[in-house]
């Protein structure tokens, strides 16, 4: 009897560990590939100019061309940024980073020099507080390509003639409202797709302010291909030297055996989460100043520029001792700082100091104030909030993850990026990270909390990672992956 019932409990066991056994081989083996995918690679990734074109994306490209991540960077004429580029790479080659805002230091060197020459010729000296009243309407001037008028005569160069990148400013018009910031601009979308190196930012788009709509553009991100045939590259501009140039005015009265040699200073991130773009610009600073002084030189106007460098590292502090290094040294015109987080630190100084700063990438919306002496020459960010959500509009997103620098311009973006998101009913959950941040785990895990919450009510084909970050996104998302 015993032995029966002993059988029978030992019977049980082997039939309990056998439907064990297979609901364990059924549950590992159906759900495996499932939970082996991170979450937060199910998703589309968009980005901004924070990132746009960084070489830091290429360290983590099987991740970027997974989540298909897109960028947004202000739009510029694509020929005119090739003649650019065309010249920095033949000096320094490999050298990468956002050709846009390169761009447009290469016009913020012309206008301070043509301000700083109006300012001699009209008053005999550098006068700043002359230079703040001027500055905007000889960036118009120059950008439409016309002459700058002066006491001595006028000031006539290549932004005229078309003897080198072609006629107006290398950016387009450049009209400055009363800010002192740029109206408004279009903006390119960029998308990192496979390249025989590992990947490569593609222009795929631009975002046209004028209709608020996209051009040239697939609003499919999942066909790459589309977008790639739908973009026809331009043909750089022809280079013309100084020497072959046919400027025909020439400023009267002010020819002279004594050179007036003027400093420009750039505070530039040279090192920190902008360092690529640092150096990039650093280059063009070079090249704008080469360039000015072979016109001037060839027109025998009897002044020069030279151009002395700071580094901000990227940082608040960093910038305030740039510029302090920058006024102890005489110097009176600066360009830069790149980051709005770095020009908040230094614009009241620039108007106390009366020290002339043209910011070339600073976009930040609590920096759209009167600020006398300082000048940017790219859009506030109410524009480029408008160009991401339409994007996101556009792809049928219908919930957003934002993670983003906790910084003026990082929370400006994300602010006025929430307010546009909310016009078109998706709805988002943002989560910010201090710039000091030197890990980046317990963030990407709140940032999967919300993918995982948002795609159990949309699925995963809806829902999308917007990353307001600089370089260090290439930590971000190699965090993700392996989460």
């Amino acid at each position: 009897m015993v032995s029966k019932k002993v059988g029978a409990i030992v019977a049980g066991i082997i039939i309990a560990i056998i439907v064990i056994g297979v609901g364990a081989y059924l549950a590992t083996s159906h759900r495996a590939p499932v939970s082996t995918v991170p979450v937060l690679t199910k998703v589309l990734w968009l980005g901004c100019d924070g990132f746009a074109g960084s070489p830091a994306v290429y360290k983590v490209c099987p991740v970027a061309v997974k989540v298909k991540l897109l960028s947004t960077v202000v739009g510029l004429p694509e020929s005119r940024m090739n003649w650019l580029k065309e010249r920095v790479l033949k000096e320094h080659p490999g050298v990468v980073g956002t050709w846009e805002y390169a761009s447009i230091e290469y016009d913020a060197v012309w206008i301070v020099a043509l301000s700083a020459l109006k300012s001699y010729l009209d008053k005999g000296t550098l006068n700043t507080t002359y230079i703040n009243q001027i500055l905007p309407e000889v960036a118009y001037l120059y950008s439409i390509g016309k002459p700058i008028p002066t006491a001595k005569g006028e000031l006539v160069g290549p932004w005229v003639t078309g003897t080198l990148w072609g006629k107006g400013a290398l950016t387009g018009v450049i009209k400055l409202d009363k800010y002192h910031d740029r109206m408004g601009a279009n903006y390119n979308i960029y998308a990192v797709v496979p390249s025989t190196t590992g990947c490569t930012w593609k222009l795929v788009g631009m975002w046209n302010m004028q209709t608020g709509k996209i051009i040239e553009y697939v609003p499919s991100v999942f066909n790459l291909s589309a977008y790639m045939t739908s973009i026809e590259t331009s043909k750089p501009a022809t280079y013309v030297t100084f020497s072959e140039a046919s400027d025909s005015k020439i400023v009267a009265n002010i020819k002279s055996n004594k050179i007036t040699t003027i400093t420009i200073g750039f505070l530039l991130p040279l090192t920190g989460g902008l360092s690529s773009d640092g150096v990039l610009n650093k280059y063009v600073a070079q090249i704008a100043i080469h360039d000015i002084n072979s016109w001037l030189e060839n027109m025998s106007i009897p002044y020069r520029f030279t151009a002395a460098f700071y580094d901000t590292a990227t940082s608040y502090t960093g910038a305030i001792k740039a510029f302090e290094a920058a006024v102890s040294a005489g110097i009176k015109l600066i360009i830069g700082p790149m980051s709005s987080l770095a020009l908040s630190a230094i614009y009241k100084k620039a108007e106390a100091d009366r020290v002339i700063v043209v910011s070339q990438s600073s976009t930040a919306m609590s920096l759209h104030v009167i600020k006398p002496y300082v000048f940017r020459l790219a859009p506030p960010d109410m524009w480029q909030s408008k160009a991401l959500a339409t994007i996101i509009k556009d792809l049928g997103i219908k919930a957003v993850c934002i993670i983003y620098r906790v910084d003026p311009w990082g929370k400006g973006l994300t602010e006025y990026l929430e307010m546009h998101l909310k016009q078109y009913g998706i709805q988002y959950k943002a989560i910010g990270y201090p710039p000091t941040a030197s890990t980046y785990t317990s963030y990407v895990e709140a940032l999967k909390s919300c993918v995982k919450s948002f795609a159990s009510k949309y699925g995963y084909k809806h829902v999308a990672v917007e990353a307001i970050t600089f370089d260090e996104i290439a930590y971000i998302l190699r965090t993700a992956a392996s989460s």
